[in-house]
């Protein structure tokens, strides 16, 4: 509140017209109100003048969209949110956002677009050596993995990102949680208790780099994810 009248007393920054909008936002979607935050997201990014603020609407409402399930609507504003983007020099997010697109695809049933979009995601995050968004990206290849019925590939992949998520001390949030457990679940069915166990072990030896060569593998497989563009 205090922000918002300091906004209206000497105006927003011109780098960033909307950095309270965004604010709010997250703390509706935190509260659990993502209807609140897309209402807000549309209103602002109407009248949002600089690139950095599209860019963080539209990363807003394309997080709520997909939130409250309308996933064309998610998948359309993070497609905008790319040059809006490198328009504002925000490039590092780059990787974070074809992330975004990758799961809004993949809810939406479009593997081959989830599977494009996560290896960009992918490259970008072993580019930028950050580890966390690396292990996001295999865990992503390994239910796609899954969803062809390559059950220990996914089972290896994924135990190697969730050993380096744990150790980062990184928290998954429990629709990811519940989808892991589920894909082991499916795996067991599949293999049985003992080849389960050994694709267990060697995702837990492999190590992230090793992990990731495997998952660009799997993502960029064109004959199992053809283009559809």
């Amino acid at each position: 509140a205090e922000a918002q009248k300091v906004q209206r007393h000497a105006g927003a920054p011109a780098w960033d017209d909307a950095c309270t909008a965004r604010t709010e936002g997250e703390l509706f979607l935190r509260q659990g109100d993502a209807e609140r935050a897309v209402r807000l997201a549309r209103s602002t990014l109407a009248s949002a003048r600089s690139p950095r603020s599209r860019a963080r609407l539209l990363n807003l409402l394309g997080i709520a969209s997909a939130t409250v399930g309308s996933l064309a609507d998610a998948i359309e504003a993070f497609r905008e949110e790319l040059p809006a983007l490198t328009q504002a020099g925000m490039e590092t997010f780059i990787g974070t956002t074809h992330g975004n697109l990758a799961e809004a695809y993949l809810l939406a049933g479009d593997a081959a677009r989830a599977a494009r979009n996560q290896l960009r995601a992918l490259e970008e995050a072993r580019s930028n050596r950050d580890s966390i968004q690396v292990a996001l990206s295999v865990l992503v290849a390994a239910r796609l993995a899954s969803s062809r019925s390559q059950a220990a590939r996914a089972v290896e992949l994924q135990t190697a990102a969730q050993l380096v998520l744990t150790e980062a001390g990184f928290v998954l949030y429990d629709t990811d949680r519940a989808t892991a457990d589920e894909l082991v679940v499916a795996a067991r069915a599949e293999l049985g208790p003992d080849r389960l166990a050994v694709a267990e072990q060697r995702g837990s030896e492999i190590g992230l780099a090793a992990a990731a060569d495997v998952a660009e593998a799997v993502l960029g497989d064109g004959t199992v994810f053809p283009s559809t563009d």
